[in-house]
């Protein structure tokens, strides 16, 4: 599935010179659930250790 989504888009991109300047894509797919079930060691905590305050930012990602 994904390299056919990986194909569609390198062929429009390759061929956008030529496209007009609209498009549209309408894509189709089916969701699954996944096959196995993810475990998380220590219940699922995340030590991320002493983090300075100084360090944080209310508005970088």
């Amino acid at each position: 599935m994904k390299k056919i989504v990986l194909a569609t888009v390198l062929a429009t991109t390759v061929s956008s010179a030529f496209a007009a300047e609209t498009a549209t894509l309408n894509v189709k797919g089916t969701l699954t659930t996944g096959i196995c079930t993810p475990t998380l060691s220590n219940g699922g905590e995340v030590d991320f250790g002493i983090i300075e305050l100084s360090t944080l930012s209310a508005s970088a990602d």
